[in-house]
């Protein structure tokens, strides 16, 4: 009787914590909605909207910068603003709709997180519809190997963040691309690749080929197959530790064998490198749109004074002109 109070009480708290979520997006949309209308007018045009709301609700992230860096601490990196827009025909529903990615701060103030937006047109006005944190996918039921992405005034880690949009027939993907690279006051990386779609006004995952153990030696990255919001199947693609068996025996056949099954290409430099390139991993063809990105590289360095210096870069503000 116990175990089936308990029970109850833990599928309460989670319905709970889904209505609370809808609910907080729900009033974001209709503050939103309200700020649609501009001198009595309604907008109507994503462009206008973009220019005469998002700019002014979230900023722009700032398209280079440079900084110096002696230790952990020392913060360089404007990290708050929209980092790309673009309009497309997310869902092949035969209406336009604009996806906008967004740096938001943190309540600390020294980190944001990535977050993708989804906007449509509708008679009251421009509304949002739905959003998702950029990140991939892993069982949070299971040990959080995986940390929430995030950008950082104090940006140390060379990082490569890349959102793709892919057409085949009628489908539509949203493919997520993820590395990361800390080799300046530690040592270690992380590279995940995932797939998203937005259908029925939400977004949604499709699987996500995840790195699920290693940072320096001892890799693995499992493949994850969603179904609303849950773990539908797993498995371990490839691995370095001895206790994980991986299906393929290495790194490059694994992940081409992962893109295979939705008939995406990969690039011929798609290789295990643990040094952040900043290129993409699928190739470059008409059906393959890069929509954003985010990259910073460490571009100097002297071992013996202890100075470092990073160049990050964004692309994808330019889509709407």
């Amino acid at each position: 009787m116990k175990k089936k109070i308990v029970r109850i009480m833990m599928v309460f708290v989670i319905l709970i914590g889904v209505i609370s979520a809808q609910a907080s997006l729900d009033v974001q949309a209709a503050s939103y909605q309200k700020n649609s209308i501009i001198g009595g007018k309604k907008i109507t045009s994503f462009k206008t909207y973009y220019n005469k709301v998002l700019k002014k609700q979230y900023g722009t992230f700032k398209r280079k910068q440079t900084g110096t860096m002696h230790n952990w601490n020392d913060k360089w990196m404007q990290i708050g603003g929209v980092m790309g827009v673009a309009v497309q025909d997310f869902d092949s529903d035969g209406k336009k709709e604009m996806m906008v990615c967004v740096a938001e701060k943190l309540n600390d103030g020294e980190n944001s997180k990535i977050i993708l937006q989804m906007y449509e047109k509708e008679k009251s006005g421009i509304k949002l519809t739905s959003e998702l944190r950029f990140n991939p996918y892993y069982d949070r039921t299971e040990v959080d190997f995986a940390s929430d992405i995030t950008l950082s005034a104090a940006q140390s880690v060379e990082a490569s963040f890349i959102v793709n949009f892919i057409k085949r027939g009628k489908k539509r993907f949203i493919v997520c691309e993820e590395h990361q690279c800390q080799q300046t006051f530690a040592d270690g990386s992380g590279r995940d690749y995932w797939l998203i779609e937005y259908k029925n006004n939400r977004f949604s995952y499709i699987s996500s080929f995840t790195q699920t153990g290693g940072g320096s030696s001892d890799f693995v990255y499992t493949v994850f197959t969603v179904k609303n919001g849950k773990t539908k199947t797993k498995q371990v693609y490839y691995s370095e530790d001895t206790n994980q068996k991986g299906k393929y025996r290495t790194y490059d056949t694994a992940i081409k064998k992962y893109f295979e099954k939705y008939n995406i290409k990969l690039n011929r430099n798609a290789r295990f490198n643990v040094e952040v390139s900043g290129k993409r991993i699928l190739l470059a063809d008409k059906r393959n749109a890069q929509l954003f990105s985010f990259y910073n590289k460490r571009i100097k360095d002297d071992w013996k004074k202890g100075v470092y210096k990073f160049c990050a870069t964004v692309k994808g503000l330019d889509n709407l002109k």
